[in-house]
């Protein structure tokens, strides 16, 4: 029997893909890749940020097909087949014709190509198609893919180019530029600009200052490279690559450390593979990896576990465990063996039933999917699900079994007419946010999973807290952007969840204020923009407050006498603009008598203030509560720095310096604070 993703991946079910190489994960993807040969295969993985982990989980767990992996072979492909080819010329072909739906997609998400357009489309029902073509709307699962490669594909041309030279764009070119300054440097009375195909043409690239008494130039043509040595209109020799032309042009000196070209090729493409993750940063600037919105709730990263080869698979039992639990691991195995042979069970019996149960899941989940084509993409996931195969890795490094069906446009009737299968009671996250018109959760769904700790219902269109079977088991509860005002009934639900450590209750019209004063355990609570004037009552019990962020709400007044513990008063951020000018006095006298300021969290501060010595501490204390929370963009712009140390140790400089010289102090707080490291 053959497993495989709908998209061309394909594997016995007897097989070990834990086992295989990543390039023959590749080249069981099902796409034209004969030409490549494993060197290239991983080439393709770098460019297009595509690690073992996601390739496991397309021959494991079902996923598509990375698209950006298939669209970086596809284009590495087309270069090998057709050497004599330029640049302009592979990309012509490449790019082909585009039909209207995949030009609407590019125009929608530009910088999209009808090739990744292509893919994409080719993920949709008949259904969603049509839908594209008539009203132009996407199912969210898509949109999402869709911006996500947009994000990723300027880097991923930037880095083709680096393996591929006929590939290369202008930021290929700055990307090189970039690893040979940080591999070997560049000296200082040297130049180097790439530039269009002319001395005076576009500039593409260059390193060194513009003041530099010495300038090298190479002219960039769909030929290659041409070294300009000022002899024109003699033409130089056209060099393939930049390597070569770099190698060319550089002093003797740089020449040396390199060795020859093709060492500075490994050297520069190892760089880039190595510290891939930082070249938004660098390319790009601050802002390529700046999120939307700060403190909103972060939960782990789902993915599929790598689980070691093993000739233990080669047994019968373990062979027909690993076809049930695609990611079992040898350990459990023998476990679940020990386990069997203490209690007097039969191996055969109870692979057996475990065998008719997934098989009579199978039918019963086609069976639901086939009514309504929406709900065929969560077919997949419910599997994984059952097959404990969809894991999610939590910020602390814990593992638990996931059951992930966000944007999957899934609507009340479609979760009220499934049954959940039994089996998937070892369940701890379930994740049905941006499913926007999901309103209520069946009491069914929630009784076959006992074991759930974080429930994920963002965005959707929920007016109450759902009740849980065994409500103290629930530790993370995300109901942001939802329609709850909050009442007694809220409130009993929500005082239920005793075990609860992380609530968000942001984009809600609650209009009144949770009391938080059964639920000590609260470490991180966000209250953004949900309407209140009054605030939450109980916020002096929470004894491991993290952050509490109230932000953007209407509040006028702090009670008399309110005092809060130290820990939890440096945690409340209150910030909003529409606060009214009473409680901003009280903020402003709460400050001077307890030293906490209630508008903005030391979160904010965090980057700064993490590994700072008490000296810094002291000294932090001192600056002006009001330029304190004008840094809070520098410091997180120095945080973004290429190297974040050098960066916030910059900033600690200016502040020692204000502390200790007055003029330079009135020239500081006189000037916009986020212009304190140009002073």
């Amino acid at each position: 029997m053959l497993e495989d993703n709908g998209e061309g991946a394909w594997r016995g079910e007897h097989e070990v893909p834990q086992g295989w190489s990543d390039s023959q994960c590749i080249r069981r993807l099902g796409l034209p890749v004969d030409t490549l040969d494993d060197v290239q295969l991983q080439q393709a993985m770098v460019i297009s940020g595509v690690d073992r982990a996601q390739l496991l989980a397309v021959h494991l767990a079902g996923e598509a097909t990375p698209a950006l992996l298939a669209d970086s072979l596809e284009r590495l492909t087309l270069a090998e087949q057709m050497p004599e080819l330029g640049g302009a010329a592979l990309t012509r072909i490449y790019q082909r014709t585009a039909s209207a739906a995949e030009q609407r997609l590019c125009q929608a998400y530009a910088p999209l190509t009808p090739p990744l357009a292509r893919r994409l489309l080719a993920r949709l029902s008949p259904e969603a198609l049509a839908d594209w073509h008539s009203q132009g709307t996407l199912p969210a699962w898509l949109q999402q893919q869709a911006q996500q490669i947009t994000r990723d594909l300027p880097l991923a041309r930037a880095l083709e180019g680096l393996y591929q030279p006929r590939l290369a764009d202008s930021d290929s070119e700055r990307l090189l530029l970039a690893c040979i300054e940080r591999h070997s440097g560049w000296p200082d009375p040297v130049r180097l600009e790439i530039r269009q195909t002319h001395p005076d043409g576009r500039l593409l690239a260059a390193i060194g200052a513009q003041q530099a008494s010495e300038r090298c130039v190479l002219l960039r043509s769909d030929l290659g490279y041409e070294v300009f040595k000022g002899e024109r209109p003699v033409a130089g020799p056209v060099y393939r690559d930049a390597y070569q032309a770099l190698y060319s042009a550089a002093p003797a000196k740089l020449k040396a450390t390199w060795g020859s070209a093709q060492a500075l090729a490994e050297h520069t493409q190892h760089l880039a593979a190595a510290e891939r993750e930082k070249w938004p940063l660098r390319l790009w600037g601050p802002q390529a990896k700046r999120p939307a919105l700060r403190h909103r709730l972060r939960g782990g990263a789902p993915l599929s576990p790598q689980v070691p080869s093993s000739p233990f698979f080669d047994r019968s039992v373990p062979a027909r465990l690993r076809r049930l639990y695609p990611s079992i691991t040898q350990e459990q195995v023998e476990r679940l063996q020990a386990d069997w042979r203490n209690t007097m069970r039969s191996a055969e019996t109870e692979l057996q039933i475990r065998e008719d149960a997934l098989r009579q899941v199978r039918i019963d989940l086609d069976r639901w999917a086939a009514a309504v084509p929406r709900r065929r993409p969560a077919v997949r996931k419910i599997l994984n699900a059952w097959q404990q195969n969809s894991i999610r890795v939590l910020s602390t490094g814990q593992r638990i079994h996931a059951l992930d069906l966000k944007n999957f446009e899934l609507e009340n009737s479609d979760l009220a007419s499934l049954t959940l299968p039994t089996g998937l009671s070892h369940i701890a996250d379930l994740d049905l946010s941006g499913n926007n018109a999901l309103s209520e959760l069946p009491a069914h769904w929630l009784q076959s999973l006992p074991q759930l700790q974080r429930l994920t219902l963002s965005r959707c269109r929920f007016d109450a807290v759902p009740e849980l079977r065994v409500p103290g088991n629930l530790q993370w509860l995300d109901l942001e952007h939802n329609r709850i005002s909050w009442d007694a009934r809220a409130q009993a639900a929500l005082e239920r969840l005793t075990g609860l450590r992380v609530l968000d209750l942001s984009q809600n019209p609650l209009l009144q204020a949770p009391n938080l004063q059964h639920l000590p355990g609260l470490g991180s609570v966000f209250m953004v923009n949900c309407g209140l004037t009054e605030l939450p009552q109980g916020l002096e019990r929470l004894e491991s407050a993290l952050i509490i962020d109230l932000s953007e709400n209407q509040f006028q007044r702090l009670a008399p006498g309110f005092t809060l513990p130290v820990d939890t008063a440096n945690a409340l951020t209150l910030e909003s603009p529409a606060l009214g000018p009473h409680i901003r006095e009280q903020i402003e006298e709460y400050y001077q008598l307890q030293g906490a300021d209630l508008l903005v969290s030391d979160i904010d501060y965090q980057p700064l203030l993490a590994d700072a010595s008490a000296r810094r501490l002291q000294l932090w204390t001192r600056v002006p509560l009001h330029y304190r929370r004008a840094l809070r963009q520098l410091i997180d712009d120095a945080a973004d720095y290429d190297d974040t140390l050098t960066g916030l140790e910059s900033l600690w400089r200016r502040l020692e310096r204000m502390d200790t010289d007055p003029a330079f102090r009135e020239l500081a707080l006189d000037s916009p604070a986020s212009l304190l490291l140009e002073l």
